[in-house]
């Protein structure tokens, strides 16, 4: 019995060798494993963290930016505007008032040229102004007058559907309008939009938005024109009334990487989403 027991605790002993490497194997590849995740899920979140940068310069620039232009595409004849489907518009942040003024108010103009004459756009102090002036007749001769508030959307809606724009999920298949930009969606007016950002580390000139039935693309001027309110009756501006502005925005740090967790966690888009959503906003209908 003594022996035998000595050959059974000799042979356990000698096959324990061969249990440790397998045991070092399971434990490699675990680790192995856990490290794939680890990195693919940072980056998951590196996509989701450049969006919201990206998203935060937009909001900086369209606040902060000597002038902005903006280039309409519309995509339905019933949107054209003087029979022009694409025409610009120039917007300036106007001055505060003082220091202490948090408001963000903008002027911006507008001109179009039909039948002989020239249509301009304005908007100078949240007084939204309408100038019409034949072409063969010397400015003296021009008409105004002021277009009530409600004609222009508050400029504030817009920032705000900005601020809250998602995080699209890339599907790794390169998109020839959005091509190494960031891609945004979010809803303005009860519309779908995507918002695709531009900016790169070395240049940041502007971004694009495109919808079912409009696209925009905002660039950045250096030089701002100097916009002026025609003259109007007073009576006529107390009727025609303001529109209203909010507040800046400006986003904290800790508001802005809970925002881009939020976004990672929740995953905001799955990539197909993403790209038929994008396929159904630039689809042109010229209708």
């Amino acid at each position: 019995m003594g022996l035998e027991e000595g050959v059974a605790k000799q042979t356990i002993g000698e096959s324990r060798p061969n249990r440790r490497p397998w045991a070092s194997w399971r434990l490699v590849a675990i680790a192995a494993v856990a490290a794939l995740l680890v990195v693919t899920q940072l980056s998951n979140y590196t996509h989701h963290f450049h969006a919201h940068i990206a998203k935060h310069h937009i909001l900086r620039n369209l606040q902060e930016q000597p002038a902005l232009r903006l280039t309409f595409e519309l995509k339905r004849k019933a949107m054209y505007v003087h029979g022009t489907s694409t025409f610009d518009v120039i917007a300036t942040p106007a001055p505060k008032r003082s220091a202490d003024d948090k408001s963000m108010v903008y002027n911006g103009m507008a001109s179009f040229e039909e039948d002989g004459h020239t249509h301009e756009y304005s908007l100078v102090d949240g007084t939204t102004y309408y100038t019409r002036r034949p072409d063969a007749l010397p400015a003296s001769e021009a008409e105004s007058g002021c277009l009530p508030a409600g004609s222009v959307p508050p400029i504030e809606s817009v920032l705000n559907a900005i601020h809250g724009a998602t995080t699209a999920t890339q599907t790794g298949t390169p998109n020839d309008k959005c091509p190494g930009g960031s891609v945004m969606v979010f809803q303005f007016a009860g519309e779908d939009f995507v918002l695709c950002s531009d900016q790169s580390w070395l240049q940041d000139d502007g971004f694009q938005i495109f919808g079912k039935h409009l696209n925009v693309g905002v660039k950045y001027e250096q030089s701002a024109p100097v916009i002026v309110a025609p003259r109007v009756s007073t009576e006529l501006l107390t009727s025609c009334g303001k529109v209203p502005f909010g507040d800046r925005i400006a986003p904290s740090l800790p508001s802005f990487l809970t925002r881009s967790f939020y976004d990672w966690g929740h995953r905001a888009l799955r990539g197909e989403e993403a790209e038929g959503f994008f396929d159904k906003a630039t689809l042109s209908t010229h209708l």
